[in-house]
């Protein structure tokens, strides 16, 4: 088996996403350039209320056009109910994008993770 030390990129912040700071599809978490990488982790944690979720976003992408993620989270019906925060990742000619919708005031953090 081999095992090297890859350098790690992280950053990450807090943010509390209300209504105000969203327009009617989406609000912009986090971006970084496209071509930095061809894959990232995002681990978050969110909260409104009494309502909590914790997960992990995983993305990758080609220097094509094609993109794929997935959110891997803790069950919502057994902290409160996160159901109305969703996720999606979005790539465009320069960035990738780390997204929300939200209609409720939510806090998230969360922690960006690249391999370089």
């Amino acid at each position: 088996m081999f095992i090297d030390n890859f350098p790690l990129q992280s950053g990450g912040g807090t943010v509390t996403v209300t209504e105000s700071t969203t327009d009617s599809t989406s609000y912009e978490l986090d971006s970084f350039a496209v071509d930095t990488n061809h894959s990232c982790h995002w681990i978050y944690q969110i909260q409104f209320g009494q309502a909590f979720r914790t997960g992990r976003i995983q993305a990758c992408w080609n220097d094509g056009t094609d993109m794929t993620y997935d959110d891997f989270s803790t069950t919502d019906d057994q902290v409160g109910d996160s159901s109305d925060l969703v996720f999606s990742v979005v790539k465009d000619e320069s960035d990738i994008k780390l997204m929300t919708a939200s209609v409720d005031m939510w806090t998230i953090r969360y922690i960006r993770q690249q391999l370089l």
